[in-house]
Order: structure tokens, then sequence, then C-alpha cells
């Protein structure tokens, strides 16, 4: 998951540099948050550890040390898998204030909280890129799979560099997302 550090970085790079938004989601727990999933869904050890990591204010909770961020950048906790269910986050609600109607999903797990937010944004009516050298899993095959899956019914599948030279106006960006 630390290899794809360097694509997430160009990418945010990139959109600061072009005028766009880099929002940042930070997954956010609390038992009384989400009580199915840590009463019912997994071991009571893996819930302690969960709880303990992504608490605020824990280290594990901090955003990893390599990745590229600046001032004007969206910070927002999320409380479930997806930042777009409906009240899991302020993410939607910020992004349309802003007038955004079009994200890149960048993030690990690819198949799991990546996702579970394209779902949701497309299902909100956001025009959603799911970047697959932005995202990780645990195997490639569980990579692929997601990837594939959202490609068939949810919304695009693009490589970074494809959307970087979409946004700076390359030549090379005759591939890209529209």
């Amino acid at each position: 998951m630390r290899a794809i550090v360097p694509a997430v970085n160009r990418l945010a790079d990139a959109l600061r540099k072009t005028g766009g938004t880099v929002a940042l989601v930070q997954a956010t727990f609390e038992r009384d948050g989400w009580p199915l999933f840590f009463q019912h869904m997994v071991r009571p050890e893996l819930a302690a550890r969960i709880l303990a990591a992504l608490r605020l204010g824990s280290p594990d909770h901090a955003l990893w040390p390599e990745l590229s961020t600046a001032p004007e950048d969206i910070v927002v906790p999320k409380y479930r898998f997806s930042a777009f269910l409906p009240g899991a986050s302020t993410l939607p609600a910020i992004l349309r204030g802003r007038g955004i109607d079009t994200v890149f999903i960048a993030g690990c797990m690819t198949n799991m909280c990546c996702d579970s937010s394209a779902r949701d944004a497309v299902m909100t009516d956001f025009r959603t890129v799911m970047v697959a050298d932005c995202n990780a899993a645990r195997t490639d095959a569980e990579h692929l799979s997601a990837l594939d899956s959202f490609l068939t019914g949810f919304g695009d599948v693009r490589r970074s560099d494809e959307l970087i030279a979409k946004l700076t106006g390359s030549p090379a960006a005759i591939s890209a997302v529209g």
C-alpha cells in the first residue's frame, strides 16, 4: 500500500496546481458510532485494535507522513467505510458547496473503503473515477476485482498519468476522462 503514495502525491500536486481540490479522508471510529460492526462483525480483540488505532488523537490516526498535503486541502473524518454514505462524513456537503461534481478515488483498500466510497459517490450523483495506480488492496486479485466491478457498472477507472495529462492539458490526455 505504501507503493501507491508517489502516484497519489503526483495526482494531488497536479490537482492543486490546476485549481482542483484535494480531500483527505480519515477513518475515525468509536464503538457507539457503529455498534453493529464492532459488536457483531469483528472479533472483540480486532475491534479493540481498530478502536485504539483509529480514534481522534491516536498516533495511528494521523495521515501517513509521506503523503503530500497542503494547507488548502480538505481533511475530514469518516465514520463508516464509505465517505459518501449519508451521515458518514461531511465530505459530500463540502464538495457540493464548492461546486465539485467529479471525484477521483485514491487510497486503501481498493475493495473496501475505496470501492464503498466510489459506489456511494456515484449513487449520490458524483462523476466518479477510481484511480487504478492510486488504490491498493491486500492482493492484486482483490484490487483488480474491485476495479473491474466498478468499471462494469458504476464509473470509470483510469491511471494517474492519464488524469494528470487531462488536468494539465497535455496531448496525452486524449484517452483520459472527459
